[in-house]
């Protein structure tokens, strides 16, 4: 109790560019935007230093880990897509291959297709 129950607290960047700071309190915040597709974590140190006599100090390790964000709609290699085909063609011939891509990361990239009746 005492002195001894008041914090000092600071952020020991393991690495160069951690976006984040932290509070008298002692809640760590953001100080910059993040993104999934730059960077994928962040790891940094905590310091607390009570203010006794002498002054004690721990330490702990921070990960941050950004989720992916599904942020790009996918796009199709081709607008529009228009075949002719016979009339008597076999059932499971194949008539046409589409493609699209979509630049997110991890399973926001995953695709599905599906196929639409506008009649």
């Amino acid at each position: 109790a005492g002195s001894n129950a008041k914090f000092q607290y600071s952020i020991s960047p393991l690495d160069f560019g951690v976006p984040f700071d932290i509070s008298a309190a002692g809640k760590i915040f953001s100080t910059h935007l993040l993104d999934h597709e730059v960077r994928k974590s962040y790891s940094f140190g905590v310091l607390a230093v009570d203010e006794g006599a002498p002054p004690r100090t721990g330490s702990a390790t921070v990960s941050v880990y950004v989720a992916p964000e599904n942020e790009h709609t996918p796009t199709f290699s081709r607008a529009i897509y228009s075949i002719k085909v016979a009339e008597n063609i076999s059932i499971g011939t194949t008539i046409i291959a589409v493609s699209a891509s979509d630049l997110d990361n991890d399973t926001n990239a995953h695709l599905t297709y599906l196929a639409m009746s506008d009649t």
